[in-house]
């Protein structure tokens, strides 16, 4: 699922301009784009495909891997990091992964569930410093099982949307011909992530509406909601006494050898990170998320290679996370939106049986998955916004990069 799609009409209708200003560029070193394949896996093939769609240059760059749950098949990148230096897109770039985040909130839930600090079913208010309460069902409580399978009721508002990018370096905007984009603005500041959410959902709120809430009872009806997980990702960091970031990085990053991950730019090798573009290839300015736990997580093909594996572990029962139940119940189809995909603890289940999620946001397209039935899962980033008109060829590519993958 996109985190928005909102900021593609924003984002697309005001004119970019890629400066090229070293600032806002990635230095990521010269990196071997060597593919990484084992025997019986038809490697070669799914190369020249992905070649072939590299070739149309419709994409920036983008990287790909295919695992089992205990080694990587292939892994290789395409294109380019950043276009104006020419630097190649490889296994080891670093981007924003966006509503991929989620499943960290996922996880994050379910150990504190195996070590009795939560209950899924238990009312969110329990564990908040101020009240959230649909105030068309007023007596009906939230839990946090509604928040994790989108049936909280809370939408994503103008408000929410508005507010919560921050740009690190609020001069490029102008720079860039974006001093009008109103998702991507110089307005916005950092604030803690609990003064946000409750600005939003309380009723002492400073954007505080009825209208921020669904007019239906919590738990009946499917409603993606970023405020959501970023809600949850607070709920871990009351429960816990550490922020998410903490949390994770102890207890899911460094115990499966993601070391080159992390929620922000202070955490990771900006040398590697990649430059994200918009809609005709624009550049656009570094950005973070006030609610970071629902998108803001950055990450490589090689680190998420770890991670897809560790989730095809934990299905089988073999990961050292958590036990083989909190992963299946995490992976448990428990609300559906009526379009081929449902959900289960941040984590999504296709009609077709694959269990993952995907994610978007301004200058970046990713997805993972894996297949119970074959134990095999993919990984993909992208760095551009794919998705802004329908029969765009940079959204035919992503499609083509996906059933190249095996997406049915």
């Amino acid at each position: 699922m996109k985190r928005s799609t909102l900021f593609l009409l924003l984002i697309s209708s005001t004119s970019l301009i890629g400066t090229g200003n070293p600032l806002l560029l990635g230095r990521e070193p010269k990196q071997s784009a060597t593919i990484v394949q084992r025997e019986g896996f038809q490697s070669l093939d799914l190369d020249q495909k992905l070649s072939q769609i590299a070739a149309r240059k419709n994409l920036p760059g983008f990287a790909v891997a295919v695992v089992s749950q205990n080694e990587v098949l292939f892994q290789k990148g395409y294109g380019l990091s950043d276009i104006e230096r020419k630097v190649p897109y490889g296994p080891q770039s670093l981007q924003n992964v966006a509503s991929v985040s989620k499943t960290l909130i996922g996880i994050s839930l379910m150990q504190l569930v195996e070590q009795g600090k939560i209950k899924l079913d238990d009312d969110i208010n329990t564990y908040l410093p101020f009240k959230v309460i649909n105030p068309y069902f007023p007596e009906d409580r939230i839990t946090i099982r509604h928040l994790a399978t989108h049936t909280s009721t809370l939408k994503d508002t103008n408000d929410f949307w508005l507010k919560d990018y921050v740009v690190a370096d609020p001069t490029q905007l102008s720079r860039h011909g974006m001093s009008k984009a109103p998702v991507l603005k110089a307005g916005n500041t950092r604030m803690p992530m609990g003064q946000f959410i409750k600005n939003l959902v309380a009723k002492e709120g400073a954007w505080y509406r009825k209208s921020n809430f669904l007019k239906q009872k919590p738990g009946t009806t499917f409603e993606y909601s970023n405020l959501g997980a970023g809600l949850a990702g607070y709920i871990v960091e009351r429960v816990t006494g550490e922020t998410l970031a903490e949390y994770s990085e102890k207890h899911i990053l460094r115990p499966i050898g993601m070391t080159h991950s992390g929620w922000s730019f202070d955490k990771v090798s900006m040398d590697r990170f990649v430059s994200e573009y918009g809609p005709g290839m624009k550049l656009l300015p570094r950005y973070s998320l006030i609610t970071y736990p629902d998108g803001g997580f950055i990450s490589s093909i090689e680190d998420i290679s770890k991670y897809v594996m560790e989730m095809i572990k934990g299905y089988q029962g073999e990961s050292t996370l958590m036990r083989q139940d909190s992963f299946r119940e995490m992976m448990r189809l428990q609300s559906n939106n009526n379009s081929g995909m449902g959900y289960g603890i941040f984590c999504a289940v296709w009609r077709n049986g694959y269990i993952g999620h995907s994610g978007g946001d301004p200058g970046t397209t990713t997805r993972i998955f894996f297949d119970p039935k074959t134990n095999t899962g993919t990984a993909m980033f992208i760095n551009t916004t794919t998705r802004d008109r329908k029969g765009n060829p940079v959204a035919q590519d992503f499609s083509d990069i996906q059933k190249a993958l095996g997406w049915p």
